[in-house]
């Protein structure tokens, strides 16, 4: 399986993962353990995403675009978390203590590794 095809694949089954469990129009009703198994399904597959699925660059151009990417998704991350906290501001409900933590995670893991 190439590195496009394996991406493309994780890809669409965490993005079916996090639709199963959102439940936008209420249309399903899963039991306890159908959606322990999507949550499963879409831990495996982040962490698969995020952490053990590597591509390396084979010259100059695929490095600079892994480079950006990274780039991309570091800051669309922080900019949700941060939407997540004002929108929790405006309406005056408490902040969900793993937003923060989340975002603090991901600035403190920035700065300390510019500075490292």
């Amino acid at each position: 399986m190439t590195d496009v095809v394996k991406h493309i694949v994780s890809s669409l089954v965490f993005v079916a993962a996090l639709i199963f469990l959102w439940n936008p129009f209420g249309t399903w009703m899963p039991s306890e353990l159908e959606m322990i198994a999507a949550g499963a399904v879409a831990v495996i597959a982040a962490v698969f995403i995020g952490l053990v699925s590597t591509d390396e660059g084979r010259d100059e151009r695929e490095v600079a675009m892994r480079g950006k990417s990274a780039r991309v998704g570091y800051m669309a991350g922080v900019l949700v978390l941060s939407l997540c906290v004002v929108v929790g501001l405006v309406t005056h409900e408490p902040v969900n203590l793993w937003i923060l933590g989340a975002l603090g995670a991901m600035v403190v893991t920035r700065v300390v590794h510019r500075v490292m």
